[in-house]
């Protein structure tokens, strides 16, 4: 894949940075293209070189955010790094976050932005041998109830640490029925962790 060229990954972060503080600050109404490019401090010229659309825009915003969070994870040691790095992570891009869960249910970005979360687990997980489960019901599961636990906590965030987060969803979501179907991979190879954490 082709680099991006420091400034235009600049312009690209900056107009994404905007497009998402303008939906929180009002209640998720669509700005105008005007709006953000002047929150983001670039040109009409500039928008458009980049993107068609505000939907565009806001699309790319997302999966960049959630292909950092991939990058992330990959490269945590254990299954308990992997589940604190996420809500650090959630802490420190929850503007984006926020917008991922107030869109409507039946907003497009966010069916691509589910699909970008399957690939994620689909990285990470296995199917366990034995398992009846097939492994894209037990995925979905493991999506859904994510993204459920993660609008609580946004709600919450500045009640728990990260680290007290990750209890509870080790808890709630990582102890649930599809640990009988997954498996979490520590790497590449297939080696596996086991579900306990490290003290």
């Amino acid at each position: 894949m082709k680099r991006m060229n420091p400034r235009a990954a600049l312009s690209r972060r900056k107009l994404g940075d905007a497009v998402v503080s303008l939906l929180l600050e009002h209640d998720y109404k669509t700005p105008s293209v005007t709006a953000v490019r002047k929150r983001a401090d670039v040109g009409h010229a500039t928008f458009y070189r980049h993107y068609s659309s505000l939907d565009e825009l806001l699309e790319d915003a997302m999966l960049s955010t959630m292909r950092d969070l991939a990058q992330l994870l990959r490269e945590q040691e254990t299954l308990y790094d992997e589940t604190v790095a996420l809500f650090r992570f959630i802490r420190d891009h929850q503007d984006r976050f926020r917008v991922y869960a107030g869109l409507p249910e039946a907003h497009p970005i966010r069916d691509v932005l589910k699909a970008e979360a399957i690939k994620i687990v689909v990285d990470r997980w296995e199917a366990r041998r034995a398992s009846p489960v097939p492994m894209d019901v037990s995925v979905n599961h493991l999506v859904e109830s994510s993204y459920v636990f993660i609008r609580w906590h946004l709600n919450h965030i500045d009640d728990y640490t990260p680290e007290e987060a990750a209890d509870f969803y080790k808890e709630l979501i990582l102890a649930g029925p599809e640990f009988n179907a997954l498996s979490w991979r520590k790497d590449k190879l297939g080696q596996h962790a086991t579900v306990e954490t490290e003290e």
